[in-house]
């Protein structure tokens, strides 16, 4: 069974500019599978925030690897892992919307990293020319209403 998320022997070191270092995460290494349930504990400064912000891509790695579903995003940009997961971060200012439940803050989050070129190339074919071909227009409305569909987790539901 490949894990969830991976981490690998994962370092990260910061330095105050006048060549002290601290080491923040000191060789992590774990596996998190489908259907674990875990709880992350300790004090201030004790290296929480720090290792979320690793596995979100917000904060490099100074050594060791990431991998997320099996792939190895040790050097994607937070961008790139969206694609893998959400984050709902502790202050809701710093969050999507901060009026939002943290439940519509995730449904938000579940479409980011996702290409969404297929509306725009509608628009846009529309855009160009007066006489879009009848059934070029009846796909375009199609995939539009599938992503409203999806968006809004409605089922069972036809055009």
């Amino acid at each position: 069974m490949t894990a969830i998320v991976e981490l690998k022997n994962a370092t990260k070191v910061i330095t105050n500019g006048f060549d002290e270092e601290k080491i923040i995460l000191n060789d992590v290494s774990l596996e998190i599978f489908e259907h674990d349930f875990i709880t992350i504990l300790g004090g201030n400064g004790a290296g929480k925030s720090t290792l979320f912000n690793t596995i979100a891509g917000t904060l490099p790695l100074t050594s060791g690897n990431i991998r997320i579903m099996g792939e190895d995003v040790t050097n994607f940009s937070p961008e790139k892992r969206a694609k893998y997961l959400s984050r709902v971060f502790q202050d809701p200012k710093m969050g999507t919307a901060p009026r939002m439940t943290v439940a519509e803050n995730l449904l938000i989050a579940k479409f980011r990293g996702e290409k969404r070129g297929l509306l725009l190339e509608g628009f846009q074919a529309i855009g160009k020319s007066s006489r879009l071909p009848l059934k070029r227009l009846e796909m375009v409305l199609k995939n539009i209403w599938t992503l409203l569909l999806s968006f809004f987790q409605v089922d069972n539901v036809r055009p």
